[in-house]
């Protein structure tokens, strides 16, 4: 995860990249988290435009405390229900121990103010729930693993 504190037209922001899928970035500005798509190629294989100096300054924004090392999420057996985008996690609708159809409604999300039903995907029975309403998901986020 890379942290800046850019300032555009007198406005500072910390923006941090959370992660980076070929063109695809899943960024944070102030909290908010948002998909962007370029239409180049990555960073990596194309130098980016230069920006004068008093419009964007990039340097690294401070920590306000210690890094904290991210726990490993624990390993899955089963079928895992991932997140298909970032955004906040408004409903869950199983808890383990529920039985589930491919069409059953897992949970509720909602990313880019657009609300998505998250499918189970498969039959079976809710093993475990990884998230609670409320909670920020990144894109790829186990929701829920079925057995």
């Amino acid at each position: 995860m890379v942290k800046y504190r850019v300032k555009i037209k007198g406005k500072e922001y910390v923006v941090e990249i959370k992660e980076k899928k070929g063109n695809t970035y899943v960024v944070s500005v102030d909290g908010e988290i948002f998909e962007v798509v370029t239409e180049e190629a990555p960073a990596e294989a194309a130098p980016l435009p230069t920006t004068p100096p008093q419009e964007v300054a990039t340097a690294p924004a401070k920590p306000a405390t210690a890094p904290t090392i991210p726990k490993p999420a624990p390993p899955v057996s089963g079928k895992t229900v991932s997140a298909p985008a970032p955004g906040k996690i408004l409903e869950v609708r199983v808890k383990p121990g529920d039985r589930v159809m491919e069409s059953s409604v897992i949970a509720v999300m909602e990313s880019m103010k657009m609300t998505m039903e998250i499918y189970a995907g498969t039959s079976g029975v809710v093993k475990e729930v990884r998230v609670s309403p409320g909670d920020f998901v990144e894109l790829g986020q186990v929701i829920a693993v079925i057995e």
